[in-house]
């Protein structure tokens, strides 16, 4: 029998979801406009741009969600691995 998520889990859902739907739709957007107007036009390319970086931003919000999370339930050692990743991502990020 499949238990019931937990609040926790439900929140990092709809950040998911809601990161790809919004990402989503700006990269259709910027596409249907690209398409329509050209590709000189900036801002199609302003609102491609701005999908993919949300795109590439969600799984982080997710993890900064996960430590919040982690650490208001007091699971210190999860949390730790939440700030450790974000950590490795940041190094990955200045690494280049």
């Amino acid at each position: 029998m499949a238990r019931e998520p937990r609040p926790l889990e439900k929140a990092v859902g709809r950040i998911l979801l809601g990161g790809v739907c919004a990402s989503g739709f700006l990269v259709a957007a910027g596409l249907t406009r690209t398409l329509a107007l050209g590709i000189d036009d900036r801002a199609a390319r302003v609102w491609l741009l701005t999908g993919l970086f949300i795109l590439i931003g969600t799984p982080i919000g997710r993890i900064l969600f996960l430590a919040a999370g982690f650490a208001k339930s007091r699971e210190w050692r999860f949390c730790a691995i939440c700030l450790a990743l974000l950590g490795l991502i940041g190094l990955g990020v200045l690494a280049g």
